[in-house]
């Protein structure tokens, strides 16, 4: 959630240093970036994740990152993914590909079941980011919008 967010006071030189790319933020987050308390900005440093990794499937955690702290947004979705490189690939052969037919095989079909057996109202949150979801004529369709961009994920083996 996003209130697992670690945020640090900065200086204005550390501010510009690390101001996010203008095109990946909408207004509201534009504008109050530079909102202060006591006159100093202030930054994300670190995601604090009380969850063990090793046990389950990683791509749990990405879940509420991308509906809660993104908001959807996949171009933030892409970024984080790019920057982390998360172990999110499992194949049982490493050395056999899987099919571009094969649902099974696709990260966003992965994730969509993960959010339809979630125990917290992941569903909820999907279709109130995406309210055009609402009319959607199959589970498919609910996939590509919101996982879509996972299909293109490399990550490293």
């Amino acid at each position: 959630m996003d209130d697992n967010i670690y945020m640090e006071p900065c200086s204005v030189s550390c501010t510009i240093a690390n101001a996010p790319d203008p095109s990946l933020m909408d207004n509201d987050s534009a504008k109050n970036y530079d909102n202060s308390m006591d006159g100093k900005s202030w930054h994300a440093n670190y995601i604090l994740d009380f969850s063990d990794l090793s046990l389950g499937d990683p791509i749990c955690d990405l879940i509420p990152i991308y509906l809660d702290v993104f908001r959807g947004d996949p171009r933030l979705l892409k970024r984080f993914l790019e920057s982390y490189k998360l172990p999110f690939v499992r194949r049982i052969s490493q050395h056999e590909p899987v099919e571009s037919g094969d649902k099974f095989g696709r990260l966003s079909y992965l994730a969509m079941c993960y959010c339809i057996l979630h125990e917290d109202n992941v569903l909820g949150a999907i279709f109130s980011i995406w309210k055009e979801l609402r009319m959607a004529k199959s589970w498919e369709e609910v996939e590509e919008t919101v996982w879509g961009e996972l299909n293109n994920y490399k990550g490293f083996y």
